[in-house]
């Protein structure tokens, strides 16, 4: 959890509703909430 960029991990994601692709945030946003 130190580096995801840089070392990572990998996660495997199955959608079933592509609408729900629009509720995501962006790193920047995630980082804005983390503060």
């Amino acid at each position: 959890n130190q580096d995801p960029y840089g070392d990572g991990w990998l996660i495997k994601v199955k959608i079933f509703d592509l609408s729900e692709l629009d509720n995501l945030l962006s790193p920047k946003e995630y980082r804005r909430l983390l503060e």
